[in-house]
């Protein structure tokens, strides 16, 4: 086997061999991953000088960067969170950069106001929102950002008009899982206890942990080696531990209520441990425990159980021969609900709308087109109901998000599109510039040696 060596100049020792399956498989290129040591260093200031010089002979660059520009001129929304009686999001103006962190008094987020802009924060661009959650009552947003594509970042506490009050350093991707209200006394002018994960040894190592006026507190530590930890609540009263496996499909998780023991030594009952499954757990408005989950299902089912004894599962959605189900929602009130489920087939998606307890299919949803439903949030309205918000996107519309309630069956139409402020609620906006029924799309089956059929 031919080996690419490394540059003699760099001085650096690029005999780095793994065995994989009994194999010895070398990286010669195993030094570059020291991104702070002088031969990296200098290998990125060779590689921009190369491209600096290369790009001027690119006589496309400013059709693409003017294309790039046409198609930025769109703002995007998240899933909208209402608490407090103000609703936020995360939203990206039209040619803005990065998203930033909004408020408005009601859904149709006309006039919002900022909580925390990244480019404010820094004005060269270089730092990023990563993730984000808003406190029960309203008054606080937990923000995690990084900064120069770092993996490890800063999680802060803002009030909503955006002065810190908190600040953890050095976490990385940390889930935020807020202690429901009645649970805990923050101090005067404190935010609320908050659960958060650390998956390094940092800050007295990698798990769960609990901050409260009182001094940080790990309430579950991971048990596993480089395993990662994650942490939400659900329904407003169980809290969700998780520690992953590696990358592939592998999870444990454990649920505690926070109602029947106290917040800083939760007693955990497992959902499911030290098997090759990995399950999505969603607490849903009647009380019960959905599981989408691969367990006896590679394309994934949902699953039942009480809370109480969350290791006992009924099968509620089957798994399909031929789509994979790739999210759920459970929404509709405790009288009521439905199962929303999104699933996927030849690049495809589609909805449809199932009786929680039987699984019964109650119908199919519409879609504005044959396009991908890439995620599924959910929040409670005004009335206490659970309502889904599907992100949405295909070849000829922007990405946008559509409200979905117990009941519906018809997400294609303007009505759907949220927050209704969007131009797009008013007049939805094509990509290309055509009417969404001119895009056609074909698929074409080919035959491996074997016979079997590809898409």
């Amino acid at each position: 086997m031919a080996i690419v060596r490394s540059d003699p100049r760099w001085d650096v020792d690029d005999t780095a061999v793994d065995v994989v399956h009994g194999r010895a498989v070398p990286d010669p290129f195993r030094w570059l991953e020291e991104a702070d040591s002088p031969a990296v260093r200098r290998w990125l200031r060779e590689r921009d000088e190369e491209f600096a010089r290369a790009r001027e002979e690119w006589s496309g660059r400013g059709w693409l960067a003017r294309e790039i520009g046409r198609l930025a001129q769109h703002s995007d929304f998240s899933a909208p969170r209402g608490r407090g009686g103000s609703v936020f999001a995360a939203h990206r103006p039209a040619g803005g950069e990065h998203p930033r962190i909004v408020v408005a008094p009601d859904a149709r987020m006309a006039s919002p106001r900022v909580v925390f802009d990244p480019m404010v924060d820094d004005p060269t661009g270089r730092t990023t929102v990563d993730s984000w959650d808003v406190s029960p009552d309203g008054r606080h947003v937990a923000v995690q950002t990084s900064r120069d594509g770092t993996e490890t970042g800063v999680l802060r506490v803002l009030t909503v008009s955006g002065r810190e009050v908190d600040r953890i350093p050095g976490v990385r991707y940390s889930d935020v899982a807020w202690l429901p209200p009645g649970l805990d006394t923050p101090r005067r002018g404190g935010p609320p206890a908050f659960y958060y994960v650390r998956r390094d040894e940092s800050g007295g190592g990698r798990g769960v942990w609990l901050r409260r006026a009182a001094g940080d507190v790990l309430v579950r530590g991971c048990v596993g080696a480089a395993t990662v930890p994650g942490v939400r609540v659900e329904g407003g009263r169980w809290l969700v531990a998780s520690e992953g496996h590696g990358t592939g499909h592998r999870e444990d998780l454990w649920l505690a209520d926070l109602a029947a023991t106290p917040a800083d030594g939760p007693a955990f009952v497992p959902v499911h441990t030290g098997r090759a499954i990995e399950s999505e757990p969603r607490i849903g408005p009647d009380g019960m425990l959905y599981l989408r989950t691969n367990a006896d299902a590679p394309r994934r089912r949902v699953c039942r159980a009480s809370p109480t004894s969350p290791d006992t599962w009924t099968e509620v959605i089957a798994a399909s021969d031929s789509a994979t189900l790739d999210a759920f929602a459970v929404v509709g009130s405790a009288r009521s609900p439905e199962i929303l489920a999104s699933w996927t087939r030849l690049g495809i998606s589609t909805l449809t709308v199932h009786d929680p307890t039987t699984g019964r299919r109650l119908g199919d949803v519409t879609l504005p087109g044959a396009g991908m439903v890439t995620r599924i949030d959910t929040d409670r309205s005004a009335d206490g109901s659970v309502v889904a918000y599907v992100s949405y996107a295909d070849v000829a519309r922007d990405q946008r998000m559509l409200t979905f309630r117990s009941g519906d069956r018809d997400l294609g139409g303007p009505s759907a599109v949220w927050p209704p402020a969007r131009p797009e609620a008013q007049a939805p906006r094509t990509r290309t510039g055509e009417e969404p029924d001119d895009v056609r799309r074909r698929v074409m089956w080919c035959r491996s040696a074997d016979g079997t059929p590809y898409p």
